[in-house]
């Protein structure tokens, strides 16, 4: 099997403090139910965010969206009771509002956010 360099022949700098974050503060949040959503997001922007994870404590299932609205029709990911969702970590920072809206009836969610070190 052939090897590749994926180094660069020059290294150059590499800023640690932009990966460097704080531990988690988690919050239990009481959800809305739908269909008619929240107007404003729960989660508020957050221009320090380096990652978050939501956790469905229930006892009903969740929808997500990161963006100021979310509706039956329009949402990123349903979270099941007792699961927990957290972004890609693939994906760069979402510092974003966050929307959340229980699918059947109110529910109830643990939301962990880490922000980075400055």
């Amino acid at each position: 099997m052939p090897f590749s360099n994926l180094n660069p022949q020059t290294q150059s700098s590499i800023n640690i403090a932009e990966d460097t974050r704080n531990a988690k503060v988690c919050n239990t949040i009481a959800i809305p139910a739908g269909p008619t959503p929240p107007t404003t997001p729960l989660i508020a922007a957050n221009a320090n965010r380096a990652t978050f994870s939501i956790y469905n404590l229930g006892p009903n299932p969740v929808l997500i969206r990161e963006g100021p609205t979310v509706t039956a029709a329009l949402y990123e990911a349903v979270i099941p009771v007792g699961f927990y969702w957290y972004p890609d970590p693939g994906e760069p920072r979402y510092l974003g509002a966050i929307s959340l809206m229980g699918n059947g009836g109110v529910s109830n969610c643990q939301f962990c956010e880490a922000t980075l070190i400055t």
